[in-house]
């Protein structure tokens, strides 16, 4: 007597045995042989005999119709914490059931792998994905997104609540066995009223998506790895979308304008925070009052972020003893401006009335990601092209958590 498992193996030899010979006329654009639907029938024969004797033994001996419906209640009941999910995507049974959930394969998983995949479900309904998979989305992520390195980034499976100072204060000199000053203290000396000022925000869990096709051939190729093909063009694309996000973003419609996306920095700079130029083009001395606008404790770090077009312009700028303000220092290290590295950003624009170059301290800004990466499988979606789709999935916010840290160049309107 085969075991469930046994039976299993056999009904995934039976379907991929009849999706290749359909595939083969499909793809020479003909009709079956005789041969060939003969082959095709008695294969999608025995899927159907395999899977009535599967029901017939679970039903008898009750091995997986309960068991794993209850072992999975209890497991996901069971994670609460972010590093228990963790802990499953890096399991190797997960790995295993990932990437033949990736290759049309899930009909072949055992008890074990099938388990597996279900609790490593996200809260999009799709699998998650394991660390070594992450690895290649964060790799060209970042690479496209600068600002993933710099600034601080918080993994949340939950609401988070953010304070957000936009001034810190100053610790004072107090004497022995004097109580320290308190500027909502009517007694207190003037000299106390900078006390932070604190407000407080909840990071949002803005969803950003992509598909990307793959054909069945590199699909079905074990010797192509997948998940790194996968995992690497998600993640370019994912790195690109989100910073532009987090430049120019609105934080309502705008990206494109039928979405919502994180506020970017441009719509987050202060009122006070921002020099505009007398003329169309900024002048040296207005870019050495640009980074004068920033108070000194923050320009630690600092960062100067502008598009290429008004990289252009930076270059020819020199001050009043001819030397230019703009210096590159070789190949691997970033450009200066006044002495702050330079990164490029051609999604913002560059017409009169819109920022020509922006001044942050990275330290000052926080990414919050909502949850895991996920991905699904789209089988059937482009069936027609002999393609498989997969779409990424994940959801993020990013805040200035301290303004004083980022400042603009306005060009005159």
């Amino acid at each position: 007597m085969y075991s469930v498992n046994e039976l299993r193996n056999q009904k995934g030899k039976a379907i991929t045995l009849a999706q290749a010979i359909l595939d083969k006329a499909e793809t020479e654009n003909r009709s079956m042989s005789a041969e060939e639907k003969a082959t095709w029938t008695k294969a999608y024969n025995d899927v159907d005999q395999i899977q009535e004797r599967i029901d017939t033994i679970e039903k008898t001996l009750g091995l997986e119709a309960r068991s794993t419906r209850v072992s999975n209640e209890v497991m996901k009941a069971e994670i609460n914490e972010p590093q228990e999910k963790r802990n499953i995507l890096d399991r190797p049974e997960y790995r295993s059931a990932f990437d033949k959930h990736l290759r049309m394969k899930r009909d072949l998983l055992n008890d074990q792998e099938r388990r597996a995949i279900d609790e490593g479900t996200g809260t999009s309904g799709h699998a998650m994905v394991y660390q070594e998979f992450n690895k290649f989305v964060v790799e060209k992520r970042v690479l496209a997104n600068p600002l993933e390195t710099l600034c601080e980034t918080i993994q949340t499976f939950g609401n988070y609540n953010v304070p957000v100072e936009t001034d810190y204060g100053m610790a004072q000199w107090v004497g022995e066995g004097q109580p320290i000053p308190d500027a909502d203290n009517s007694s207190s000396s003037p000299a106390y009223v900078n006390d932070p000022v604190v407000i407080q925000r909840t990071a949002g869990a803005y969803a950003l998506k992509k598909i990307i096709r793959v054909s069945k051939e590199v699909a079905f190729d074990s010797l192509v790895d997948l998940p790194a093909y996968i995992g690497k063009n998600l993640g370019k694309c994912f790195g690109q979308a989100e910073f532009s996000a987090m430049i120019i973003g609105t934080g309502g419609a705008g990206m494109p304008t039928t979405q919502t996306s994180p506020k970017g920095l441009v719509s987050q700079v202060p009122v006070g925070n921002t020099l505009t130029t007398a003329g169309a083009l900024p002048t040296p001395d207005e870019v050495v009052k640009f980074s004068e606008v920033m108070p000194a404790q923050y320009n630690n770090g600092s960062i100067v972020i502008l598009p290429q077009a008004n990289r252009a312009i930076a270059r020819t700028l020199k001050d009043g003893n001819g030397r230019y303000l703009w210096n590159d220092l070789g190949v691997g290290n970033p450009s200066t401006l006044n002495n702050c590295p330079v990164w490029i950003c051609n999604y913002m624009p560059t017409s009169a009335g819109n920022v020509f170059a922006l001044h942050f301290t990275p330290s000052c800004g926080t990414i919050y990601r909502r949850g895991a990466f996920e991905i699904q499988p789209l089988f059937e979606k482009y069936a027609d092209t002999g393609e498989i789709g997969y779409r990424g999935w994940s959801r993020l916010d990013f805040m200035v958590t301290d303004t004083n840290g980022l400042t603009a160049l306005v060009l005159k309107s």
